[in-house]
């Protein structure tokens, strides 16, 4: 049987598989009698201080080997220890009488679910750190000893329902050949984990457990998206060629990754880094990358349970600063609101909320969210050069109007001596085809702009970029996509204006060549496809990347250009 999901760590993997279904513990609502209230609560709090101590120790074992994931587990001592969970917790013991599983069970599990049903990804995944710390205090609650990856039979295909953090920190990486889950996406801990040990991962494949077993021989194919579980010779010997191919390309492609991106011709292309953190390990990337196109600064709100103070704000944005000084770093301001909404901040539900208050509009109707961002920018910004980049922008009063509140901040700082200011360059991010058509317009006025390829597509083409039944029209391929953004373009350079895209296009090796043959000078991406980028963009001309894009252009429809780079730019 064949089962199909999202490949979001690519490879291949052949061999048995492992099931890991281990059963999540569930409280029943049941309430303490009177004289037993406060043991409950004493109950709690030990389990709490039990819980400091795993993930102290689960830290202090990851920070020798991997900074970056020892910091997952700083996220969940923070979780362990909210002030206001453990408030609403202690409520429902002490007030309400319920027994401490049921509290914690209740108190978790209402966060988890605002954070699982947003339609941002990776704002939704951070519901499973929220589980993960529930149920290692019901364990602890119930002394129900864990179960874990840590100690596999051999070498096996993971086959789960999904990889809480704890799983993935303690799993016997060297007898793990891939992984394939039922939930989780591309942002998703498994995922990331995944990507950075260079493992196979498919997710999201729906109806696996149950019709998988332990044993049972098995092929990942993370580069299709696929698990087969009944394979015959001749399809492994096909998957272990796809695997030794695979291998033989990304570590060829390797050897691009320092190496500055130039056309064949010796046409300079700059390589930026999109960002959704500023962890050492994130940042080591520097040293392959020419700036920092995207700094997505809600990363900030995702991993606290309050609004993050300016000198939180201040410090995070230093901190790259100093790593990439004199290089740019465009941070993006918030860019939450409508679907996107955080546990510590309310919102009206919206009927459209892709089309509803999100991002710079929602920092318009709450003020304070972006003065207390451009105080944190403006004083960062004396430790090296700082672009400040507006989502979701509609028109150019959206971009006068924040402007002068940058401005006023700025005179507000300096009449409380706030110290050393630093120049900031505010653009935009054109995303909505509203901006396409006003491009001339606010070129004009602002002093970069970046392309958002992924929400310009979904508005360009009327499709919900993260509906599947109407993937069929949001393809990045469409041509009046490559149209809207040579727009853009060329009025940007008509204006002597850096022009940039960071969306996912510019992280795909065939789309980046038609892009810079558009003209564009500047792509952001991922660390994972920098090497990949490089390459491709060396093997053409700017001549021959001028005259693909230009076919691009004529292209009718989606398949029309996809067959037009492929036919051109096969290696």
């Amino acid at each position: 049987m064949i089962f199909h999901g999202n490949a979001v760590s690519p490879g291949v993997a052949v061999g048995p598989v492992y099931v890991y279904a281990p059963q999540p513990l569930c409280a029943r609502r049941e309430f303490t009698a009177a004289e037993q209230i406060q043991e409950e609560g004493l109950a709690y709090a030990a389990a709490r201080a039990k819980a400091r101590e795993q993930l102290h120790a689960l830290r202090q074992r990851l920070e020798k080997t991997d900074v970056e994931k020892a910091a997952i587990f700083d996220a969940h001592l923070d979780l362990t220890d909210d002030e206001v969970i453990v408030e609403e917790v202690e409520a429902e013991i002490l007030r309400h009488g319920h027994t401490a599983e049921f509290a914690v069970q209740s108190v978790y599990g209402r966060y988890a679910n605002v954070m699982a049903n947003m339609a941002d990804e990776t704002m939704a995944q951070r519901a499973a750190d929220l589980d993960d710390v529930a149920q290692r205090l019901l364990r602890l609650l119930r002394g129900v000893p864990a179960q874990d990856l840590s100690c596999l039979p051999g070498p096996v295909i993971i086959a789960a329902d999904d990889l809480m953090p704890s799983d993935t920190a303690t799993m016997d990486r060297a007898n793990v050949l891939g992984i394939a889950a039922q939930k989780g996406g591309s942002t998703s801990h498994s995922a990331i984990m995944a990507r950075s040990w260079g493992i196979p991962a498919v997710l999201g494949v729906s109806g696996l457990l149950g019709q998988v077993e332990s044993g049972q021989a098995a092929v990942l194919d993370a580069l299709a998206g696929t698990l087969d579980t009944a394979p015959d010779a001749a399809a492994q010997q096909e998957a272990q060629k796809k695997l030794d191919a695979w291998r033989k390309d990304t570590d060829e492609a390797q050897r691009f990754l320092r190496a500055p991106a130039t056309t064949r011709d010796g046409v300079r292309v700059e390589i930026g880094l999109n960002l959704g953190s500023v962890s050492t390990q994130a940042l080591e990337a520097s040293h392959a990358t020419d700036f920092v196109g995207l700094l997505r600064t809600e990363f900030l709100y995702l991993e606290a349970s309050h609004m993050p103070t300016e000198e939180e704000q201040y410090t995070a944005y230093k901190k790259v600063l100093l790593e990439y000084a004199p290089r740019p770093v465009t941070v993006r301001t918030l860019d939450i609101g409508g679907d996107k909404t955080l546990p510590y901040f309310e919102l009206p539900k919206e009927e459209n909320p892709f089309l509803g208050l999100r991002a710079l509009r929602l920092c318009f109707a709450h003020p304070h969210l972006l003065r207390t961002q451009f105080r944190a920018a403006l004083r960062a910004a004396a430790h090296g050069s700082l672009w400040l980049m507006l989502p979701m922008v509609s028109g150019v009063e959206d971009f006068c109007r924040a402007k002068q509140m940058l401005e006023q901040t700025r005179a507000e700082l300096d009449a409380q001596g706030a110290g050393p200011l630093g120049d900031v360059k505010l653009g935009v991010m054109i995303e909505t085809p509203a901006m396409v058509l006003m491009a001339k317009e606010i070129a004009r006025r602002a002093d970069f702009a970046s392309i958002g390829t992924n929400d310009l597509c979904q508005y360009l083409t009327a499709a919900d970029r993260m509906n599947p039944t109407v993937a069929p029209y949001c393809r990045s391929t469409h041509p009046a996509l490559y149209r809207a953004i040579d727009i853009v373009a060329r009025a940007f350079r008509e204006e002597g204006k850096p022009i940039c895209v960071c969306g996912e296009l510019a992280g795909d090796a065939q789309a980046a060549c038609v892009l810079a043959g558009l003209g564009l000078r500047k792509l952001s991406m991922s660390i994972s496809q920098v090497a990949k980028v490089k390459r491709a963009l060396g093997r053409h001309t700017a001549v021959e990347l001028q005259r693909l894009a230009g076919e691009i252009l004529a292209c009718e429809d989606a398949d029309e250009v996809l067959q037009c780079m492929q036919a051109a730019l096969a290696p």
